[in-house]
């Protein structure tokens, strides 16, 4: 839906979105037939030694790969502007983070954005809290991830709701598996200029 959203609009010349599964990209072009000719779309390989697919849209491009390995040799030599981080540092193992923000550190423009949607389950049973993916990444984890990079000049937190509260019925299937509060956060984490 993000992409969907950024790839129409006027002020965005081009979204550039990454998955490591192959159906997940089909599934997504084939529910958004308006930015991709599925006849037309030709994976092409991308990235240092090839290691990308790379399916070509309106606007849009996928690349199908593993975040770990994307460069700027995937998208054409190309930094990006903004970074909208839906899912993703919350998918991934919290061991693999700091290789996370290197990667982020080698794609963001001088003076780009880092916009960041982490989940936080603040309280429940220890096997509820240890659960993921999604992990748990509270902000004092991602104040420590991001804070110290000679690259990073502020970390906001722009808000957080508890979804107990917010979304009652969504929070059920948490609440099942012994949550008790999770709170979602958005930050804004803006890089220094050139």
């Amino acid at each position: 839906v993000d992409l969907v959203y950024l790839a129409k609009h006027d002020a965005v010349s081009e979204v550039v979105g990454v998955d490591g599964i192959q159906k997940a990209i089909d599934i997504f072009m084939d529910e958004n037939p308006d930015l991709y000719n599925k006849d037309e779309v030709l994976a092409q390989s991308s990235g240092t030694q090839n290691q990308f697919a790379k399916y070509e849209g309106k606007n849009i491009a996928m690349l199908k790969g593993d975040f770990f390995d994307l460069d700027q040799d995937a998208v054409d030599g190309s930094l990006f502007d903004v970074v909208w981080d839906r899912a993703s540092m919350v998918a991934i193992k919290p061991e693999k983070r700091e290789e996370y923000v290197k990667v982020l550190s080698q794609m963001i423009k001088p003076g780009g954005v880092i916009i960041l949607c982490a989940l936080d389950r603040r309280s429940g049973t220890e096997e509820a809290m240890a659960y993921g993916p999604p992990f748990s990444l509270p902000e004092e984890e991602i104040l420590r991830l991001f804070e110290h990079q000679d690259w990073v000049e502020s970390i906001t937190k722009m808000e957080e709701h508890d979804e107990a509260i917010t979304t009652p019925d969504a929070f059920k299937r948490w609440k099942d598996m012994g949550l008790t509060s999770l709170f979602e956060m958005l930050f804004v984490i803006r890089t220094k200029g050139a």
